[in-house]
């Protein structure tokens, strides 16, 4: 398998932190680290209208580009970084926001890109990414058939090799079935957060919404033990 180790916010503000989360990536066997590439104005408003303030959960009352502005990884984060996982032998890129940051990337040499599932509607971006000529990964969670399939015709195109990752809470098992030739018959592999929804809920106490299947200690064996939570 090849590992992929999502670093989100999870630097809390801190380079320093961050380049502890590769090297403790690296130790625990991952391949690859993620980062995603936004600023605040490019990803939201500055806006403190009801609509753009988030209800419940850690962030309560506070509004969207607070959020963004304290979870973001700063641009200038980005070559420390790269350069770090390059010493330690583990690919590093990132999921761009908007076609500025797929330009910076760009500049630093990223080997390929990810897609989030809420941008597999924004055919400009998919279209800047996949003009690179590199690889994407296109997260398919908040997709429709019909959304996906524009996705697909807009980047990678029908002559390049596709692999379906699978975003599935429930940990459906026959999704991830293989033919007996070995090859998938649906979808290639599945994307897990599970250890760090875990994780988060283990550490922070929030255990509603969201975060309901994951309070205790319990899920965060399982997602250490297994890679999922059921």
């Amino acid at each position: 398998p090849f590992i992929i180790a999502e670093m989100s916010a999870n630097h809390n503000g801190q380079l320093d932190t961050a380049l502890k989360i590769i090297e403790a990536a690296k130790t625990a066997g991952a391949d690859a680290i993620k980062m995603q590439t936004y600023r605040p104005d490019t990803i939201t408003l500055n806006c403190d209208a009801d609509e753009f303030r988030v209800h419940g959960g850690l962030w309560d009352g506070s509004t969207l580009y607070e959020l963004y502005q304290e979870a973001h990884t700063p641009w200038e984060w980005h070559k420390p970084i790269l350069d770090r996982a390059s010493e330690l032998g583990m690919v590093a890129f990132s999921t761009p926001f908007d076609e500025t940051a797929v330009d910076f990337l760009e500049d630093l040499a990223v080997p390929c890109y990810k897609i989030a599932s809420f941008e597999n509607t924004d055919i400009p971006l998919i279209r800047k990414v996949a003009s690179t000529g590199k690889p994407m990964i296109m997260s398919t969670g908040l997709a429709t058939v019909s959304e996906l399939a524009e996705a697909v015709e807009a980047g990678p195109g029908r002559e390049r090799r596709i692999h379906l990752v699978l975003e599935n809470d429930a940990n459906t098992a026959r999704y991830l079935q293989r033919r007996d030739d070995g090859a998938p018959r649906w979808y290639v592999a599945q994307w897990s957060d599970d250890f760090h929804h875990a994780l988060h809920a283990a550490l922070t106490g929030e255990h509603h919404g969201y975060y309901a299947d994951f309070g205790g200690l319990g899920p965060l064996a399982q997602a250490l033990t297994s890679g999922f939570v059921l």
